[in-house]
């Protein structure tokens, strides 16, 4: 018996969303146990390092890695980062230092991504026609310049890691290190510009495409709200678990909710924005509820008051929410304009510098991090009678300040300490806001019936007529008599 093409299209998008969910629920243990790892080899600090890497790579990679699926199949591309998402999770079990842990992160986020993107592509081919057109763009991004790629991945982590480290340095920012990565890193972006400019036969950076207005803007709002989210995030289930002394799954819960939120508010806004459009009042529009949350957060983050935590909680949803609203915004207003061939470039623009803004914010929150919290803390324990190395084992440990019991003098000055450092985390998370703001008025705001009149084009004569009645084409054809 065969199946009904209903009942295909069920099987099959039930099982892409039951992949996905499997993905992310990996995904979201693997962010939970990151502070518990960073913090057995006593680098609970470097949790921004983890990450910031992975997220410059898979940004400037997911180009090289579409092209990749195009090249063998959709079926030999997803086998290969499915096999490269588990090589990451076993290189983790087997780490024994932060660097090995910070290598397995990379390969997993590599995998991690290029499963979304092969799914992606594989849903939206089974679409209705008139969306195909976004599949065959997303299969046929230009061959990528690995020498740009290099490039830029190299010189981008070599000047945003210092950041992170510095503080960890025998001398800090005085080091020589610290000085050779920082100066290492901005004279390879600068070769990246000049051979794009000038030598390569392929070029990585799109130039044409950086030149038009509205790309920049849905590029910068998304860069934006990206800086903003993981300046924060980096260390908020860890500050969950410190102040409000919740469990490592109910910090979870809670941080998730981001992910929960912005899916379902995802949803709902591509439903009306394919109804009536205006990408730029609604990304206007959720940026306003997202930069209120973000600076309410200066407060709530400050205190373990239970009143605080609640005000947190509704924080996070607005947040969520407001994220996803935005997200399905800017990535039509990027769209603004858009031909076949460009169409999946344009895409590929908004998603590195959203992976950018992220690897950005974790360098801004691991230097405040690293630069604040050691010297607040020790400011708190100064009457507890500690050694040094006792204080540094708690700064570097979140086994080590969760052993010491709530209530506890040695608690609540670890509790003071995390307030301090994320008001000013908040703080910078909360001015940097204004990048998405400046981003999303450079987009253009066009109706739903603007925009499917410039889709359709000019109606010829012959199609205006096929549309009239015969009693009233012969009106239209004919001129009137005098």
């Amino acid at each position: 018996m065969e199946l009904s093409s209903t009942w295909l299209y069920a099987i099959t998008y039930t099982g892409a969303y039951l992949i996905l969910f499997t993905v992310a629920m990996t995904q979201h243990v693997v962010t939970a146990m990151t502070p518990y790892i960073t913090s057995g080899f006593s680098s609970h600090s470097l949790i921004p390092v983890t990450s910031q890497m992975a997220f410059i790579i898979l940004g400037l990679v997911s180009l090289a890695l579409s092209r990749l699926i195009d090249l063998w199949g959709m079926a030999e591309g997803f086998g290969l980062t499915v096999v490269v998402t588990v090589l990451g999770l076993l290189l983790m079990m087997f780490c024994q230092n932060v660097a090995m842990y910070t290598a397995a992160v990379v390969v997993y986020e590599i995998g991690y991504g290029g499963i979304l993107y092969t799914l992606l592509v594989f849903v939206t081919d089974q679409a209705q026609p008139k969306y195909r057109p976004m599949a065959i763009a997303l299969t046929k991004v230009p061959y990528i310049a690995m020498i740009g790629i290099v490039l830029a991945c190299v010189g981008v982590t070599i000047f945003l890691l210092p950041f992170n480290l510095a503080a960890t340095g025998l001398h800090g920012w005085k080091s020589a290190s610290t000085i050779s990565m920082i100066t290492l890193g901005l004279v390879l972006l600068v070769l990246l510009v000049l051979y794009e400019c000038y030598i390569a036969p392929q070029k990585f950076l799109p130039f044409e495409l950086l030149r038009d207005r509205v790309v920049w803007g849905a590029c910068l709002s998304v860069f934006g709200v990206q800086i903003t989210l993981f300046c924060w995030f980096s260390y908020f289930t860890s500050q969950l678990q410190v102040v409000h002394n919740m469990t490592i799954g109910e910090a979870g819960y809670l941080a998730n909710t981001n992910y929960v939120g912005t899916g379902v508010a995802a949803i709902l806004t591509g439903i009306a924005m394919q109804h009536l459009g205006r990408a730029r009042t609604t990304s206007l529009s959720a940026l306003a509820i997202y930069t209120l949350s973000t600076g309410m957060m200066i407060q709530f983050t400050s205190s373990s008051s239970e009143s605080a935590l609640n005000g947190m909680i509704a924080c996070q949803v607005l947040i969520s929410l407001s994220s996803g609203i935005h997200a399905v915004s800017a990535y039509i207003g990027v769209l603004d304009g858009a031909s076949p061939s460009t169409l999946s470039m344009r895409l590929a623009l908004a998603y590195l510098s959203s992976m950018i803004g992220a690897s950005i914010a974790l360098a801004i929150s691991g230097a405040i991090w690293t630069n604040v919290f050691p010297a607040r803390l020790a400011s708190n324990l100064a009457d507890m009678g500690l050694s040094p190395e006792e204080e540094t084992r708690i700064y570097s440990s979140l086994i080590v300040q969760l052993s010491y019991g709530p209530g506890t003098p040695i608690r609540n000055a670890i509790i003071r300490s995390y307030g301090e450092v994320f008001r000013t985390i908040m703080t910078a998370a909360t001015a940097l806001s204004v990048v998405s703001w400046v981003g999303a008025i450079m987009m253009r705001d066009i109706t739903a019936s603007e925009r499917d009149a410039k889709e359709r084009g000019p109606v010829s004569m012959h199609e205006r007529e096929s549309t009239l009645s015969p009693g009233t084409r012969s009106e239209v054809v004919k001129p009137a008599e005098k």
